[in-house]
């Protein structure tokens, strides 16, 4: 691996594709059943998981500015058409498991809000990047890039005040209100530093890997703060300012930490790592309501998100493998 100070010429980063799968595995983290846990331990891994989707939305806006060539041209047609191609793809996925799962907790939401967050909570990722791309393809073209700050700045402050600090606060966004406006300054925060790319010669991986740091540091007092002050439940919080630094910092090192050629986890990670975003939370459901392998021994809890992980990703490849046509609808090709 090189880093960026060494100024060799690559034609593809795959530190990035490396991260994904990463992020990938800390959303599953994030999902699998984690009950049996010391509460320090399970609050740990969820708070040091929370990183992944503001990641995603970083790497999208990232790879929406280096794709673009005439600012006023802009058009992000293509990125949102695939994105509507995996909310329909997952959303009908979901709703034909629901129908046969006889779980009432699990009912099909014909309504506006589900039709537009999606049938199962993690499909708001989805429904959100979209609507982020929708609106920075509406700035950009009319507005400065010292607006496109101010707008992610003023969103991502509304966002801590109305969700993440809203026992403190006393104001409360709907919840699928502050997980759409979410991608809004992540997006924007990778498109900008795409444009001005020319900073990152001032940064090294040892200032990442300490930026990194304070942010879980920032995070965990944060977390510990507003439950012991306002009893805000710290397994709950999605967003705080310690993981947007978090996030911010783990971005800024897969660019500075340059990986020349791809390897099989940079290949996962450009793959898999969206798949296995959507689908896994049907795993999780079939190995542990349906299968329940949790009765054989207590001890799988402590492993779950690497079983959740890996099985997922084994499913995955044996669909792709099996059935290419398949995969392709599953994954909006």
């Amino acid at each position: 691996m090189l880093t960026i100070t060494q100024k060799q010429v690559v034609t593809r980063n795959y530190t990035i594709d490396i991260f994904r799968i990463l992020g990938a595995f800390c959303v599953v983290a994030l999902h699998s059943p984690l009950g049996s846990l010391p509460n320090s331990l399970a609050l740990s891994v969820r708070l040091c998981s929370r990183w992944a989707v503001p990641f995603f939305f970083l790497v999208s806006g990232y790879f929406a500015a280096r794709n673009l060539r005439d600012r006023q041209s802009i058009n992000f047609s293509k990125s949102i058409n695939y994105l509507v191609a995996i909310f329909i793809a997952s959303n009908i996925v979901y709703c034909l498991f629901y129908a046969i799962d006889n779980n009432a907790a699990t009912t099909i939401k014909l309504t506006f809000v589900g039709l537009l967050v999606g049938q199962t909570g993690h499909l708001w990722y989805i429904g959100s990047n979209i609507f982020g791309l929708l609106i920075l393809q509406l700035l950009v073209s009319r507005y400065s890039d010292k607006v496109l700050v101010v707008v992610a700045l003023i969103v991502f402050l509304g966002i801590l005040v109305g969700d993440g600090y809203s026992r403190l606060t006393g104001i409360t966004l709907q919840y699928e209100v502050a997980r759409y406006l979410t991608s809004i300054p992540f997006l924007f925060a990778g498109f900008l530093i795409a444009r001005h790319g020319e900073f990152l010669q001032y940064l090294s991986v040892k200032l990442c890997l300490i930026s990194i740091l304070v942010g879980l540091l920032v995070e965990y007092t944060e977390a510990y703060l507003l439950y012991t002050r306002v009893g805000a439940g710290p397994h709950n919080q999605e967003l705080l300012i310690g993981t947007a630094l978090l996030a911010l910092g783990l971005f800024c090192l897969s660019l500075v930490f340059i990986t020349p050629s791809a390897n099989t986890l940079s290949d996962a990670g450009k793959n898999y790592s969206l798949v296995i975003y959507l689908y896994h939370p049907l795993v999780i459901t079939l190995l542990y309501s349906v299968i329940k392998i949790g009765q054989f021994s207590a001890y799988v809890y402590w492993v779950s998100p690497f079983i959740d992980f890996v099985v997922t990703l084994l499913l995955i490849k044996a669909i792709e493998k099996t059935s290419p046509t398949v995969f392709r609808l599953l994954s909006g090709g």
